[in-house]
Formats: C-alpha cells, sequence, structure tokens
C-alpha cells in the first residue's frame, strides 16, 4: 500500500496545489468580494443561495482538499484489501500479485 501512495504523491500534491489555488486568489481579492457569495443556481440563471466570502474562499478549498485526501486513502484500502482477492484461488496467488502491481 505504502507504494501505491508513494507512486500517487506528486499527483495528491499537483492536485492539492490546483485545489488550493483558489483560497490564494481569494486572499488577493478579499477586499473586492462580497460578503454574501451566490454559491448555486437555478435553471434561470439566477443566484438562488448565497455564501459567506469566508466559506466561500476557506470553507470550499479545504473540504474539497479534505475530500482529495479522503479519498485517495480509500481507493488504496480498496485496492488493497477487496478488488483483487476474488481474482486469486490461493493466498500465495493473491500475495504474488500484490508484489507484481507495487502493493506489496
Amino acid at each position: 500500500m505504502n507504494n501505491l501512495i508513494r507512486e500517487r504523491k506528486g499527483m495528491l500534491i499537483l492536485s492539492l496545489l490546483v485545489i488550493l489555488l483558489p483560497m490564494g486568489l481569494g486572499l488577493f481579492l478579499w477586499n473586492q468580494l462580497p460578503d454574501q457569495v451566490p454559491i448555486h443556481f437555478g435553471l434561470n440563471g439566477q443566484a438562488d443561495n448565497y455564501a459567506g466570502k469566508a466559506f466561500v474562499v476557506f470553507g470550499l478549498p479545504l473540504l474539497m482538499a479534505a475530500l482529495q485526501v479522503l479519498l485517495l486513502v480509500v481507493t488504496t484500502v480498496v485496492l488493497k484489501y477487496t478488488w483483487y482477492r476474488p481474482l486469486c484461488r490461493e493466498e500465495k496467488e493473491y500475495d504474488e500479485l500484490m508484489k507484481r502491481i507495487g502493493m506489496d
């Protein structure tokens, strides 16, 4: 499992930077943002839900970053413990498969 996380480390860092980049932009433009920022629009294009600018600038990017890390951990655990096991008839065959895909 550690090999898989190491292999995905670069992609994780890159995606977290992209996710957190709007936070820096929000801080830069903080004084220009309205106190209530539209966060949802109806079919007619009109805003129908608002949130405070602190939530939009900090909360949403942090929520997306936490979700990114959570999904990495969940997919790694699922791959390690459940997905490949039904393909193997014996424990030794499973162990060999895990070594081949770098999840030993």
